[in-house]
């Protein structure tokens, strides 16, 4: 009994002290939180439908920012939000609402693709730019917690990536907006400048697919790598970026001179000129008919080289091509690195064998002499991951007078079996191989009517 009276006064103690606390709450505070919030949800709303032009968005999707950045422009009502956006060619419309999750949160809560793209898992079912099989997304955000609003800057901080993300008011039409900053991401293809920061030498190195820069300053011992969005007037980074004693927050583009430059007024003066590296050619310039030799191992037991005809047509602009001429039934898509110039053509599916369903894959293949000597063997592989590089090849095209590709392995399963030609495989619904289709009960699929394999590809004359 002598221990329970202690006890109950320490807790008669710590009511009277938390009591105390709560009363001085209430005087440091004069509205409680749930109002307090609730103020700040209607001054959040508030401020966003106020923008007569709306808003242009700074947007980080993944966590790491491993795609970089991406440029929206958002007009709000007071229930409706219109998003523009560089990854897609039309605006779309989808209601938002403001809610508490321990503070104002605005969430863009009906499906809006220019958001939805990076949040929504893709499943099985192929997203807006083909990919599959996507069950985290790109774990970008449709919630953001509204960190702070006014007319001037508003401030949000992804619920899911956790990243900071800025919107200032438009002072034009967003559309028109997005448009600039989407030209500026077509126009700035180069990924290798060499200039200076403040007169010390520099170059920067763009990872435009992922959207990274790599800075390196003479007489600094590292590079710095860091997440870049592009903009209307050049790229931005996601935050201020320091090299050596400087520290750069954005750097303008321009595209007569394919230079990043300081913005006007900046402290640092930065003069980043584009290298356009050896054999590269602009997406319009590699279309055409073509003069394709295959077949040719430089091995005299093989098999004659083989020269057909085939054309690169235009598919996705500056991304794609198709390959005509290799069969009736089907074309090739070929893919095209803007910042190189090269084209690659990967593994794909071409069709369906209506027999049993089998899908057919232009599989990409690793061919080498036999154990003999007296002939050749491969190894193919149903995959979209591996393929051959096509590149222009400067001297043979100066001495032809017009572009020469030659071809050499793109990726590939190692370093000792390297792409050389591909072949026809199948693949069973549930995804098992089903076989070469080296029996003539195929041959209306064969590579221009030859075999069922076209290996050892040499070079491409355009006519």
């Amino acid at each position: 009994m002598k221990r329970i009276i202690p006890i109950l006064a320490a807790a008669v103690l710590s009511a009277f002290v938390f009591s105390a606390c709560v009363k001085d709450e209430d005087l440091i505070f004069e509205k409680s939180a749930s109002l307090r919030v609730k103020e700040a949800m209607d001054n959040a709303q508030k401020v966003l439908s106020s923008a007569s032009n709306g808003w242009k968005m700074y947007y980080y999707p993944h966590p790491d920012k491993s795609y970089g950045g991406y440029m929206y422009a958002l007009k709000f009502t007071d229930e409706q939000v219109t998003v523009w956006s560089t990854l897609v060619d039309e605006p779309s419309t989808s209601l938002y609402k403001m809610t508490n999750d321990d503070g104002p949160v605005l969430s863009i809560d009906t499906d809006n693709y220019a958001f939805h793209y990076f949040a929504t898992p893709s499943g099985s079912t192929k997203n807006l730019y083909g990919e599959s099989g996507l069950y985290q997304a790109h774990k970008g955000d449709f919630e953001f917690i509204v960190m702070s609003a006014t007319a001037e800057e508003v401030v949000l901080k992804g619920k899911r990536s956790g990243n900071k993300i800025y919107m200032y008011p438009l002072n034009e039409d967003p559309g028109a907006f997005i448009e600039k900053a989407a030209k500026n991401g077509e126009d700035i293809f180069v990924s290798s400048f060499a200039g200076t920061i403040d007169g010390k030498e520099a170059t920067a190195s763009l990872d435009l697919g992922g959207r990274q820069v790599t800075l390196t300053l003479a007489g600094e011992e590292d590079s710095v790598k860091a997440p870049y969005i592009v903009t209307d007037t050049g790229i931005r980074f996601y935050k201020p970026v320091t090299i050596g004693p400087y520290t750069l927050e954005s750097l303008d583009w321009n595209n007569d001179t394919q230079s990043l430059n300081s913005p006007s007024g900046a402290e640092v003066n930065v003069a980043l000129k584009g290298q356009l590296p050896p054999g590269w050619r602009a997406y319009a310039d590699l279309l055409g008919d073509y003069d394709l030799v295959y077949n040719d191992s430089g091995e005299a037991y093989y098999s004659a080289p083989r020269t057909v005809r085939v054309s690169l047509v235009q598919d996705e602009f500056k991304k794609t091509m198709l390959m005509k001429g290799v069969n009736d039934l089907y074309d090739l898509k070929v893919n095209y690195d803007l910042s190189s110039g090269n084209i690659f053509i990967m593994g794909q599916i071409i069709g369906t064998w209506e027999a049993n369903g089998n899908s057919i894959y232009w599989a990409p293949c690793y061919a080498r002499s036999n154990a003999a000597g007296t002939g050749v063997t491969w190894s193919g592989w149903r995959s979209t991951s591996y393929g051959m590089k096509g590149y222009v090849d400067d001297e043979l095209s100066e001495a032809a007078g017009t572009n020469v590709f030659k071809f050499t392995t793109g990726p590939c399963a190692s370093a000792a079996q390297p792409i050389t030609g591909f072949a026809l495989i199948m693949q069973t619904p549930a995804g098992a191989s089903g076989g070469w289709m080296s029996s003539a009960t195929y041959s209306d699929w064969y590579p221009f009517n030859y075999r069922y394999y076209a290996h050892f590809w040499v070079t491409m004359t355009k006519i």
